[in-house]
Formats: structure tokens, C-alpha cells, sequence
């Protein structure tokens, strides 16, 4: 890759998943100088002074501005649902930009955005517990492998085990808590004059057993 290589190309590179950790450290720098370059590029050829017209026409960046923009706004809705790191002070950032944000603060917030979600993140991600990483589950496997690997200090992943543990506390809760309370109910009702309450009480009473047999 030459050394004029864009952003683009650098994040393609990085998808390459064989790359050693020295490897790919190199290349997040590399992928850190080019969105410098970027951004530099984008304010030096931003116009520095209004056009003498009534009605200015928005430039071409001004639109490619609003992209960024749109793309900041998710990648920071990302890192609060997940608590991420300075998912706060970001989105703090964010709001401030405004209507029409100078493009100059919208290339400082996407620098902090990707270092929070290409790096900050990952790191948050390894220093987890299981449950915690489950719950974040945004990393990408490029960045932190899903399973550990020769020569990765990757987790394994711990996604599948938590919803499986998850779905059988919410079935047991159902079991307990819903249908075996309802049929307890259903046999304080039951009495010659209202002989349907047994059977309700048994119908609930096979509904909890299914949900309790479920995760066995």
C-alpha cells in the first residue's frame, strides 16, 4: 500500500483477519495518519470566506459534512447503548455541533469517535467479564477475535453462553412466577360449582413444566 493509501483502503486492509498484532498495530497507525490527512485536506479546502451572493449555494463538502455528521450520530448512539468509553463527553460534543457544525469540529469529534470505537472500545471489551462483553458485543473480530487464536490475546466469545443463560432465567421465571402462580390460583377456585377452574389449573401447569423442561 502506497503511502498516499485513503482510509478507505487502510480499513480494507484491516478486515484481513491473519495479520499479527504487530502487524495490525502498524496499520491502525497508518489508518490514524490518513484520517489526518483527511481532515487536513477537507479544512484546507474549505471556503474561508462567504460568497458574495445573496443566496450562497452550499458547497460540495457542505453535503459531505452532513454525511459525517450522520455517521457520528449513530456511531455515538452505538457507544451509549453500550456505555462505551467517553460515550458521555461524545455525545455531549455531538450536540453541540449544532445545525450547521463548522467542518473543522466535525473532523476533531470523528477522530475521537473512531479512537473510541476502534480502539478504546476493543480495549474496554478485553478487560471485561463475560457478562459485560456479552452485553457490549460491538467489537469487531478484526480488532478482537471472537475466539481465541494462536497468538491472540482474543476471549472467547461469550455471547452465546450469556443469552442461553438468559433465556432459561426468563423461562423459569415463567415457569414459577406466571403459570404455576395461575394454576395455584386456578385450584383455590376450583369447587363443584366451577369445575372448569381444575382443568385451567392443569393447562397452566403444563405450560410451566414445558417452559421448565425447556434448558434441561
Amino acid at each position: 500500500m502506497p503511502d498516499s493509501g485513503t482510509v478507505r483502503q487502510w480499513e480494507m486492509l484491516l478486515r484481513w483477519p491473519h495479520w499479527s498484532q504487530t502487524e495490525r498495530a502498524q496499520l491502525l497507525n497508518r489508518l490514524a495518519e490518513a484520517e489526518r490527512a483527511a481532515a487536513r485536506n477537507v479544512l484546507d479546502t474549505w471556503p474561508k470566506e462567504p460568497p458574495n451572493r445573496d443566496t450562497p449555494v452550499p458547497p460540495a463538502d457542505a453535503r459531505r459534512v452532513e454525511r459525517v455528521v450522520a455517521e457520528l450520530r449513530r456511531a455515538v448512539t452505538l457507544l451509549v447503548l453500550v456505555d462505551g468509553p467517553d460515550a458521555t463527553e461524545r455525545k455531549a460534543e455531538l450536540d453541540r455541533l449544532g445545525a450547521s457544525p463548522a467542518a473543522a469540529s466535525v473532523a476533531e469529534l470523528a477522530q475521537k469517535v473512531r479512537l473510541a470505537l476502534r480502539r478504546r472500545l476493543a480495549e474496554m471489551y478485553v478487560a471485561a467479564d463475560p457478562t459485560r462483553q456479552a452485553a457490549v458485543g460491538l467489537v469487531d473480530p478484526d480488532d478482537v477475535p471472537a475466539f481465541t487464536q494462536p497468538g491472540s490475546a482474543g476471549p472467547p466469545n461469550p455471547e452465546a453462553p450469556e443469552r442461553r443463560s438468559a433465556e432459561k432465567a426468563f423461562h423459569d421465571w415463567l415457569a414459577n412466577e406466571r403459570y404455576s402462580a395461575d394454576a395455584a390460583i386456578f385450584d383455590a377456585m376450583t369447587n363443584p360449582t366451577n369445575p372448569g377452574a381444575r382443568a385451567a389449573a392443569n393447562s397452566c401447569r403444563e405450560v410451566a413444566r414445558a417452559y421448565a423442561d425447556a434448558f434441561r
